[in-house]
C-alpha cells in the first residue's frame, strides 16, 4: 500500500484527475440525494410512481450514454492530442454547472427533467477519460490499488461529503425559505464545487503528456525485468 501510494504521489496527472472527478462526483451525489424530495415538494400533486418511473429510465439511459459518448470521444480526440482526456472533462463539467443550476431553478417537473437529462448526459462523459487515466500512469503492477485509492478518494469526498454538505445548507436556508427554496438556494451553492472539478482537469491536461509518456516508458520497463 505505502509503495503504491508513494509512487501514485509522484504522478501529478493521477492526483489532479482524482480530486476533478471528486469534486464532480460532489455535486452529482448531492443532486441524486435531493432530487426526488425537490420534485415532490416542487409539485405535490404529480403522480409519484409516475415519477420514478420516469427518473429511473433518465437516470439509467442518459448516464450511461453519456459514459459511452464520452469514452469514444476521448479515445478519437485522445489519438490526436493526449491532452483531450483532460480537456473532455473540463468541457463537459462546465456544461453541467449552469445546465444543473437552470434545472433546480425549474417552474414545473417536465422542464427539470429536460435539464436533467442533459445534466446526466454531460455529467457520464467525465467517467471514460477518468479511468482511463488512472490505469494508465499506475505502473501495470499497481493498477488494482489505484483503483482502489482512486475510489476511495473519490467516495470520502464525494459520497460522504456531497449529501451530507447538501442536507446541512438545506436546513440553514429552511431557517428563512420555504422548501422548495431552500433546496435551490442549496443545490445552487454545492453546484459551485464544480469549479474545482473544472480547474483539477484542467491541470490533468497540462500535465498529462509528460505524465503519460514517462508511465508508458516505466510499463514497458517493468514488462521487459518480468
Amino acid at each position: 500500500f505505502m509503495e503504491s501510494l508513494k509512487t501514485l504521489m509522484r504522478i501529478p496527472a493521477w492526483w489532479a484527475m482524482c480530486f476533478g472527478i471528486a469534486f464532480g462526483s460532489f455535486v452529482s451525489y448531492s443532486k441524486s440525494a435531493f432530487h426526488t424530495k425537490y420534485l415532490v415538494a416542487l409539485d405535490p400533486s404529480y403522480d409519484f410512481q409516475t415519477l420514478v418511473i420516469i427518473l429511473g429510465i433518465v437516470n439509467g439511459t442518459t448516464y450511461a450514454g453519456g459514459a459511452f459518448f464520452g469514452a469514444r470521444l476521448a479515445d478519437k480526440w485522445g489519438k490526436k492530442d493526449i491532452r483531450a482526456y483532460g480537456w473532455l472533462p473540463a468541457i463537459s463539467i462546465a456544461l453541467c454547472l449552469p445546465i444543473g443550476i437552470a434545472a433546480w431553478w425549474s417552474s414545473s417537473i417536465e422542464m427539470n427533467l429536460v435539464f436533467t437529462t442533459l445534466f446526466l448526459l454531460f455529467m457520464g462523459v467525465y467517467l471514460g477519460p477518468s479511468f482511463a487515466i488512472a490505469q494508465t500512469l499506475a505502473p501495470i503492477n499497481m493498477r488494482a490499488m489505484s483503483t482502489a485509492l482512486f475510489f476511495f478518494i473519490l467516495n470520502m469526498i464525494a459520497l460522504g461529503g456531497g449529501p451530507t454538505f447538501s442536507g446541512w445548507l438545506i436546513d440553514v436556508f429552511k431557517e428563512n425559505y420555504g422548501e422548495v427554496e431552500a433546496i435551490r438556494y442549496a443545490m445552487t451553492v454545492t453546484s459551485l464545487l464544480f469549479i474545482p472539478s473544472i480547474i483539477s482537469f484542467l491541470i490533468v491536461a497540462r500535465v498529462l503528456p509528460k505524465d503519460w509518456s514517462e508511465a508508458e516508458k516505466r510499463n514497458i520497463e517493468l514488462i521487459k525485468t518480468n
